[in-house]
């Protein structure tokens, strides 16, 4: 491939990138638009159980969405361009795998909720949050599930649309709730259930066609298992590490303490969608890519762009105390200093985290297991030391321990993996 073509697809690529972005930032803002409403009316303490639904539904979520979204999107990218049949294979094998897992995980989610409440978190209402929570990651299974499909399709306004449905359902039924009333934390969480049936509903419906076509073969389950079970893995390790920030919180300092925390973890997501939508564009490319000169080239240049965003965004340092008392108003004024070292973990991670896609490119997803494990290990050691005397301040401090030990890993096993000079697939 010529030079000019390169910068051509790099361009691209940018544009796609954008786009993607649009509906990330879309749901950014209104997840943000949300969380101030909610954070406002009901205070730190029921903000905090709030958030341990929110979080219970992420973590549970990884388990069975997310999780698998790198190996839908890896095969089906690769064979919907080769061999139909394996296509629809990829389909049907990924839908098994999802309820293999999500059904019985459910299940158990639900019957312990209680028990974890009472026993374990020791707060009124959060038995009942766990519940919900659980709840909701499997109905936001099917939705992500429709959304790796239009992203190995490169339908990606598409995918931009669909991505932040929840989010506008759920701020449509706020001043319902509202105005007859019923703005209290169990109406909100089943406003949260209604607007993830929806989505899932809505995404579901978009590729029916995929649906109607999909098959399950013993040999695509298992070759999509084997792929399947690092990445699936390695996102559940990570997000059970940023995650149970909140209900390790709730355990040690209160729902208060977690509500300030999580008021803080709101405003940096606009950072961390970023890279998420650097991620979801440049997997299907990379994926595409059979050589380690092409994908050094393409991460040579796409580092430039990681970089660039990274300054752009750094200024939210300077600015974070003003935010925070601005939409959260003076109740939340110890959530400037979590939003100052989120955003220090946030910034290292988007300029790192994308270059972690390598290892699925080139067939090698353990090495995200690897990192992702040694990541949380160090989550884990520094909450030890720094949450139970510092809160959420210490809560943040975690966070960014453990992004930079991931970051560490992820540029050194990179550049491991790419010195060879054979193919890579």
């Amino acid at each position: 491939m010529s030079g000019g073509d390169d910068s051509g697809g790099h361009r691209e690529i940018l544009v796609q990138a954008g786009t993607v972005y649009a509906g990330t930032a879309a749901r950014a803002a209104l997840a943000l638009g949300i969380n101030l409403l909610v954070a406002r009316w009901l205070g730190p303490e029921r903000y905090g159980i709030y958030s341990l639904f929110v979080a219970t539904a992420a973590i549970f979520f990884s388990a069975f969405g997310d999780a698998f979204n790198a190996g839908l999107v890896r095969y089906y990218a690769f064979f919907a361009e080769r061999d139909q049949g394996r296509a629809a294979g990829v389909i049907g094998n990924s839908i098994a795998l999802r309820l293999a897992i999500a059904v019985p995980l459910t299940g158990a989610g639900i019957a312990a909720s209680g028990w974890l409440g009472r026993s374990v978190l020791e707060q009124p209402g959060a038995g009942w949050a766990l519940r919900m929570g659980v709840m909701a990651a499997f109905l936001h299974g099917f939705t992500t599930f429709a959304l790796s499909i239009l992203q190995a399709r490169a339908q990606f306004v598409l995918r931009s649309v669909i991505f932040p449905l929840a989010n506008v359902v759920l701020i449509l039924l706020l001043p319902l709730l509202l105005l007859g009333g019923w703005l209290s934390l169990r109406p909100l969480l089943w406003a949260n259930l209604l607007s993830a049936a929806v989505a899932a509903g809505v995404g579901l419906w978009l590729v029916r066609d995929e649906l109607r076509r999909a098959r399950v073969d013993r040999a695509g389950l298992r070759a999509l298992f084997g792929f399947t079970r690092w990445s699936a893995a390695s996102h559940f390790i990570f997000m059970v590490s940023v995650s149970l920030s909140v209900p390790v919180l709730t355990r040690v300092h209160g729902a208060a303490a977690a509500g300030i925390f999580a008021a803080g973890a709101s405003l940096v997501l606009v950072v961390e969608m970023v890279a998420a939508a650097i991620m979801t564009v440049q997997l299907p490319t990379m994926s595409r890519l059979a050589e380690s000169a092409a994908l050094r080239a393409y991460l040579r240049r796409s580092f430039a762009s990681y970089l660039g965003v990274a300054l752009l965004c750094s200024p939210l340092f300077v600015l974070a105390r003003g935010i925070v008392e601005l939409v959260y108003g003076p109740d939340y004024a110890a959530s400037a200093a979590v939003v100052q070292l989120l955003l220090v973990g946030a910034l290292v991670s988007l300029m790192t985290h994308p270059l972690a896609q390598v290892f699925y490119a080139v067939n090698r997803p353990e090495l995200s297991v690897l990192v992702s494990a040694v990541s949380t290990l160090a989550w884990i050691g520094a909450a030890m030391f720094l949450i139970p005397p510092y809160a959420a301040f210490g809560t943040a401090a975690t966070m960014v321990v453990s992004r930079a030990v991931s970051a560490v890993m992820i540029v050194a096993l990179v550049a491991k993996v790419l010195a060879r000079t054979e193919p890579v697939v």
